[in-house]
């Protein structure tokens, strides 16, 4: 029976997915500081880089996201938990402000989210099936949706962290993993509502 010393190098490699999440990675960091003017969404992203760029120039408080307007109105705006937008704004204090900030933001949370996925997916099968499906998720619709100016794969990421920290609980029954199941899976649904729907899946676990 072959060992893990005696597998080769390249092989080790292969079968890791931080290997691939890397490259998914590097791949959509070509073009990162592109103007957002792409095939769809040009008005989603417009739209969250400008109340991030409001949370940097007119340092409007966290629960009152602002958009510009004219005339005697404030901008203030009824919109998701503005948590995505407020990183960009605190990057923007910290390197002065960029449009593609949320761009990077999006691609690292999104890629920490990928990462959590093959942690549940291999406590609950095998390594795997955890890796074909992981690289299936990062070869999905998500390769484009995680790298843009807009919260949806950020917030699908946090509810996929939450969930992994649920499934830690259940098996371990430690509180402070309950507790980062709930920090998680509120800031998910709160930065985009319909990411609740992944809450679903925990109907397996008694299964």
């Amino acid at each position: 029976m072959t060992t893990r010393i005696d597998t080769p190098i390249w092989k080790r490699i292969l079968t890791d997915i931080r290997f691939w999440i890397l490259v998914f990675f590097l791949i959509r960091l070509i073009g990162i500081t592109n103007a957002p003017l792409e095939i769809g969404h040009n008005w989603r992203q417009a739209l969250t880089n400008m109340i991030s760029r409001n949370f940097y120039e007119a340092n409007t408080y966290l629960l009152y996201p602002q958009i510009d307007m004219a005339g005697n109105q404030t901008g203030i705006i009824g919109a998701e938990f503005p948590l995505y937008n407020y990183f960009i704004g605190f990057l923007a204090h910290v390197f002065n402000y960029a449009h593609w900030y949320g761009r990077l933001i999006n691609l690292v949370v999104s890629s920490l989210g990928i990462y959590f996925f093959f942690l549940l997916i291999s406590k609950v099968s095998t390594k795997k099936i955890a890796i074909s499906a992981t690289i299936v998720l990062l070869a999905s619709i998500w390769f484009g949706f995680s790298r843009k100016i807009m919260p949806d794969t950020f917030s699908v990421s946090l509810v996929i962290i939450g969930l992994y920290y649920g499934y830690k609980y259940v098996t371990t029954g430690a509180l402070f993993k309950l507790l980062l199941f709930f920090i998680f899976i509120t800031l998910g649904m709160l930065c985009k509502i319909p990411a609740l729907s992944l809450v679903a899946v925990i109907g397996v676990l008694f299964l």
